[in-house]
């Protein structure tokens, strides 16, 4: 390194003088060329290593590889470190080397599949494509360094939200990172969980840090994971938990991180992502109950990924009953490790006048398992009865363009609205504009659209296998895949009598879950695992 550093010197004295015009220019960016020189320092040191333990010791090429890469490892992580970024503190220097070497494996997986671009695909020189692929691995590489690995941390991370001045001396302060797939102003349950969470655990001593997965979505696939493994991995250190909003997008980073840190995780799930995405893209009309028992689970990486992920964290939160039975009966969960806290009623907002309407709503994602061709279906046998009935479909998805066809060949334009993804004062008002909600997924766990609507005092139809925290009457579970049946439930739903009916069930319905109450619960969790 004392030879690299004489070099270095030497090599500023000559531009200097030698250059003077374009020497300025070269020092602003010096650390670029420091950056480059350091890596081309540990490329020379790997080949050279590799030749001399194959040809001059003797040894197998494949030992001569792993031991050439390791001494270039160490001498490019020492470099880039303490020269590059000038990063001299030895706090932290076992976690960063575990993150560089995990950057540098994704790094050699992102090459590969360059080169495959490029040369299969692209028709390119394999020369030049490699040339075009370590630069680009480079550039990306460096901006990784210097603003994830080699970061100087500040006392406080501008993600960090403070515990408040009430409870700082009332309990011991506890440091938790909320690791979130999505965060408002994204719509629906998950982000509302994240970014309520974020806002009200400091107000039970908690100190909160946040990272979220949707932020990277403009990185290409499999950089923007290491991106967000990185950003986890850094806002973990000096954490006591990990909190995840699920077991995939955002849960494989923080199952990595707390593997690697040794820190507690929790994951949050609010339903059973294996299942969906079969259901998702139409491969199944089973119900998630029938699907796993069917067996048609075990031919899924997806199912053993998230089994292994689950196994290894130390509390799993759900929403239902229904997830319970789910997890231990096919994932092998014990008993004792998860927690069931239901989704709250949300809190009742009474903003200005808003005109009734004769509508149904339903409000999440458009995709097959829904089953919105079939309400559509029934919706259309209803038109003469209830000629001013509609049906509110806010949410957007890969369904879409097909029930918009749907919808037209059978000329129901005026009776189905399609509103698209849109901000939460949407499905506010046309909650309380509507007469019902209407959920009729093959399965359905815990709908917020559903508990949004009981708060207004709106009745509901739900299909027969869902996860509502409290037992539903026979008049309002549907079987998803019967359109007489659901035209039946409808029209008994909006008679006269069977609405008033309806709605009395609903003003009796004990049920008073708060946000409060979902706080209080997970903040008791998260106290009992950390200790």
């Amino acid at each position: 390194m004392v030879m690299i550093l004489r070099l270095y010197e030497w090599l500023r004295r000559f531009l200097a003088t030698t250059y003077p015009r374009l020497f300025p220019y070269l020092d602003r960016h010096k650390r670029i060329i420091k950056y480059g020189i350091a890596g081309g320092t540990a490329g020379v040191t790997d080949l050279a290593l590799l030749y001399f333990f194959t040809e001059v010791a003797g040894f197998h090429y494949l030992f001569s590889s792993t031991l050439a890469f390791v001494v270039a490892f160490a001498i490019s992580f020492f470099l880039q470190k303490l020269w590059t970024f000038r990063d001299d503190s030895m706090e932290r220097v076992h976690t960063q080397a575990i993150i560089y070497l995990m950057v540098a494996l994704a790094n050699l997986g992102m090459n590969t599949l360059l080169m495959y671009l490029l040369v299969s695909l692209s028709g390119l020189w394999y020369i030049f494509a490699q040339v075009v692929a370590s630069l680009a691995i480079a550039s990306y590489t460096f901006f990784i360094n210097k603003l994830y690995i080699f970061r100087k941390r500040h006392r406080e991370d501008s993600n960090d939200v403070q515990l408040s001045a009430q409870n700082s001396s009332a309990t011991t302060p506890l440091t938790i990172l909320l690791a979130a797939a999505q965060y408002p102003p994204a719509a629906g349950g998950p982000p509302l969980h994240a970014h309520t969470y974020f806002t009200r655990f400091p107000e039970h001593g908690f100190r909160v840090r946040k990272e979220v997965f949707a932020d990277l979505l403009w990185l290409p696939f499999g950089v923007r994971q290491a991106v967000y493994l990185l950003r986890v991995l850094r806002s973990s250190l000096g954490v006591d938990a990990i909190y995840s909003f699920d077991a995939s997008s955002s849960g494989w980073a923080a199952f990595i991180t707390a593997f690697v840190l040794r820190k507690p995780l929790i994951y949050r799930v609010g339903g059973d992502r294996v299942w969906e995405l079969v259901a998702e893209r139409g491969d199944t009309r089973l119900s998630v109950r029938a699907w796993y028992a069917s067996g048609a689970h075990r031919r899924r990486a997806m199912y053993w990924l998230t089994k292994f992920s689950l196994h290894r964290a130390d509390v799993i939160i759900v929403t239902t009953e229904l997830l319970v039975e789910l997890y231990r009966e096919w994932y092998g969960i014990p008993s004792a490790r998860l927690r069931v806290v239901t989704n709250p009623l949300p809190e009742k907002i009474e903003e200005g006048f808003v005109e009734a309407k004769q509508s149904l709503v339903f409000s999440s994602r458009l995709v097959a398992y829904k089953n919105l061709d079939t309400v559509i279906r029934a919706l259309a046998g209803l038109r003469r009865e209830f000629p001013r009935l509609s049906l509110v479909l806010i949410g957007d998805g890969p369904e879409r363009e097909r029930l918009e066809e749907l919808v037209a060949e059978g000329g129901n334009e005026q009776a189905v609205h399609f509103l698209g993804k849109t901000g939460e004062d949407v499905p506010l008002l046309e909650t309380r504009a509507c007469l019902a909600t209407i959920a009729p997924a093959a399965s359905e766990f815990c709908p917020n659209y559903v508990l949004r609507g009981i708060a207004y005092g709106k009745p509901f139809l739900i299909s027969r296998e869902h996860g509502l925290p409290f037992k539903v009457p026979e008049e309002y579970l549907i079987d998803p895949d019967n359109p007489q049946a659901i035209v039946a439930k409808i029209r008994a739903l909006l008679s006269e009598e069977g609405y008033l009916r309806a709605k009395q069930w609903i003003a009796n319905l004990d049920y008073k879950q708060t946000w409060e109450d979902v706080i209080r619960e997970n903040v008791k969790i998260i106290r009992e695992l950390v200790g």
